[in-house]
C-alpha cells in the first residue's frame, strides 16, 4: 500500500512561493516506511495525517529522503525508531560545498546527530524499494521506483515535482544541470504507470498536462482499484 499522506503543492506569492512538500508512506513488510518527511510548518499536519492512520511516529521503521532541500528533509526528529537513509550523493554535495538557496548549510550537522542515519546508493535499497539516480533538481538527487500490484509508481521527489514539470518534461527548478535533469525527468516519465510527485498530486504520465489520479483518494492503490 502506498498513500500520498501529506500533498504538497507549490503556489508563488509576492513574498516567494509558498511551498509544501508530499510526504508518502508505504505499508512495508519491515514496518512504516516514509519517503521524504516535508518542512517545519507541516510537522502537526504530518504527524495528524499519521494518527489518522492509527501510526505514531514511534511506528515508523525507515525514512528515504529524495535530496536535502529544507522543505523536505525536516522533521525526521520526530521518528525515534527510523533509520534515516539519505542519497551519497546528496551528503556529497553538501560536504563539497554544493550549497544552493534551499539547503541549510547546517543540514549535515543535524544528521549526524541522528543515531541511526545512514547512505545509500541506486540499487534495491530496500525490499521492493529501488533508488535511482535523478540529478538535476540538484546534483545528487534520488528518486524511487515502488511496485504496487502491477503498477509501476514513482516516488519523485523534485525530479518531476508537480504535473507542470512532467509537461514540460523538465522540472521548473534546477540547480544542477538542465540536461540531466530533462534525462532524470524522461526515465522517470517513462517507467512509471503513476507519479508521487513532490509539489502535487499523483498523476499518471500522459502527453501534455496529466490529470490528478482521482484526487479524493489518498492511496494509489485505491485509485486502481487494488488494496
Amino acid at each position: 500500500m502506498i498513500d500520498a499522506v501529506l500533498t504538497g503543492l507549490t503556489m508563488p506569492t509576492s513574498s516567494g512561493n509558498l511551498t509544501t512538500s508530499t510526504v508518502t508512506l508505504l505499508g512495508h513488510e519491515m514496518g512504516p516506511v516514509l519517503f521524504d518527511t516535508a518542512a517545519w510548518n507541516q510537522r502537526i499536519a504530518l504527524t495528524g495525517q499519521l494518527a489518522l492512520r492509527n501510526l505514531a511516529p514511534e511506528d515508523v521503521t525507515a525514512i528515504l529522503l529524495t535530496h536535502l532541500h529544507w522543505d523536505h528533509c525536516m522533521n525526521f526528529d520526530l521518528f525515534p525508531n527510523a533509520r534515516l537513509m539519505i542519497p551519497e550523493a546528496e551528503c556529497r554535495r553538501v560536504r563539497d560545498g554544493g550549497l544552493d538557496p534551499a539547503t541549510p548549510a547546517y543540514i549535515l550537522d543535524l544528521v549526524r546527530d541522528h543515531a541511526r542515519a545512514e547512505t545509500f546508493s541506486s540499487g534495491e535499497v530496500l525490499p521492493g524499494v529501488h533508488a535511482l539516480q535523478t540529478p538535476g533538481h540538484t546534483a545528487g538527487h534520488m528518486a524511487f521506483m515502488v511496485l504496487s500490484g502491477e503498477i509501476n509508481v514513482a516516488i519523485t521527489g523534485d525530479a518531476l515535482a508537480t504535473r507542470s514539470d512532467a509537461a514540460a518534461g523538465v522540472p521548473s527548478t534546477v540547480f544542477g544541470d538542465q540536461d540531466s535533469a530533462r534525462e532524470s525527468a524522461h526515465q522517470l516519465m517513462s517507467r512509471a504507470d503513476v507519479i508521487v510527485p513532490g509539489h502535487d498530486s499523483p498523476f499518471q504520465p500522459t502527453p501534455g498536462m496529466p490529470a490528478v489520479v482521482n484526487p479524493f483518494s489518498h492511496t494509489v492503490g485505491e485509485i486502481h482499484g487494488q488494496h
